[in-house]
């Protein structure tokens, strides 16, 4: 009986033979060399000695300035000169803005944090974005409500008053 192939089963043939004549020799695993060559300079070691050389001339020349002579003992001390970092540092503060009160509230309001109360307005939980994180008291849940400026229902003031 003849078989008769069309042109896709015929390559799908062919790839399978080509893949089980590539992987089907084991891996090969090369001995050793025999002979190793002792320690050879790494040339990354250069650079090493290079990079101590420019700390320890640097650190010369950063050396803290030699004692006042007796005459200056009352004159104030100079300013010290500013360092690269000093300046970025000091560049940098002056970007970091303090936040205000008002605007921590606000970003808090933003990000949805609230209060959730139970249905009997027993139980309260602090809310981010309406979900319900960690469970506070009665009294912080008021006063956190307050802080955010949020409604307080009259039954979480009718239960705490109840609970006196």
């Amino acid at each position: 009986p003849s078989v008769c192939m069309d042109s896709s089963f015929a390559l799908r043939l062919s790839l399978l033979a080509s893949s089980t004549l590539r992987f089907a020799a084991p891996y090969q695993l090369r001995a050793a060399p025999a002979c190793v060559p002792a320690a050879r300079a790494s040339p990354a070691l250069g650079f090493f000695d290079d990079l101590k050389k420019g700390f320890e001339a640097a650190g010369a020349s950063n050396a803290p300035p030699a004692e006042e002579p007796e005459g200056q003992a009352g004159a104030p001390p100079a300013a010290p000169a500013p360092t690269f970092l000093g300046a970025l540092k000091s560049g940098l503060a002056g970007l970091v803005k303090e936040q205000t009160e008002e605007e921590r509230l606000a970003e808090r309001i933003r990000s949805g944090e609230g209060v959730v109360w139970s249905c009997d307005y027993s139980r309260a939980w602090r809310a981010v974005k309406g979900m319900p994180q960690d469970e506070l008291s009665l009294v912080e849940s008021v006063e956190l409500a307050r802080e955010l400026s949020a409604p307080i229902p009259n039954e979480v003031e009718e239960v705490l008053a109840a609970r006196g």
